[in-house]
């Protein structure tokens, strides 16, 4: 529940991982800043920080996570229209690398908070095919992707794959006993 200090370290290490991760520093730094709104629930800091992190390195691969914390703090046009540029040029090459893979997931939770259901095919068509290298694995980003591909599942209507992955999720949260995250899930 320290989540100013939480905050403060998350942003101490982008700025000391700069040097040794490099142009990841920036997205290694968002997916902090998003996890901490998730659990804080404090989407107009993360927003704010966002805004900064998007401006300072202009990656196309933050964007998403931009958008994801806009829509969570309620503010959808900006939402949407940061991801307005993305859909014809970006979602495709995301999938290559594991934070192209947390800025689909963040696009597929954009497009679930905004209700607009050609960016929800759009990023669960692009992860899907990733969904074996997010999901094997007890990372922070497997979390993410088996919740939000269970999601965006149910919201195209196949509640079969959404149970799938929503219980593969749950087997990610309790191989690190985890008991608080998972009561956040989606029953």
């Amino acid at each position: 529940g320290e989540f100013d200090l939480a905050r403060r370290f998350c942003d101490e290490g982008g700025a000391t991982g700069e040097p040794y991760w490099g142009e990841s520093s920036y997205p290694l730094h968002a997916l902090g800043l998003l996890f901490i709104a998730s659990v804080s629930d404090d989407w107009d800091r993360a927003a704010e920080m966002l805004d900064l992190l998007v401006g300072a390195s202009g990656a196309p691969v933050l964007v998403p996570s931009q958008a994801w914390a806009l829509a969570a703090a309620g503010d959808h046009d900006r939402a949407a229209e940061a991801l307005g540029r993305l859909r014809s040029t970006h979602l495709a090459w995301f999938g290559e690398h594991i934070l192209g893979g947390n800025a689909l997931i963040a696009a597929g939770e954009v497009a679930l908070l905004i209700g607009d259901d050609e960016l929800a095919a759009s990023a669960f068509e692009h992860l899907l095919p990733f969904k074996d290298i997010v999901l094997g694995v007890p990372w922070a980003c497997s979390f993410a992707a088996a919740d939000t591909l269970s999601r965006l599942a149910a919201h195209r209507g196949d509640t079969t794959e959404a149970a799938a992955f929503a219980d593969r999720a749950c087997e990610l949260y309790t191989s690190l006993d985890a008991p608080t995250l998972i009561a956040r899930l989606d029953p």
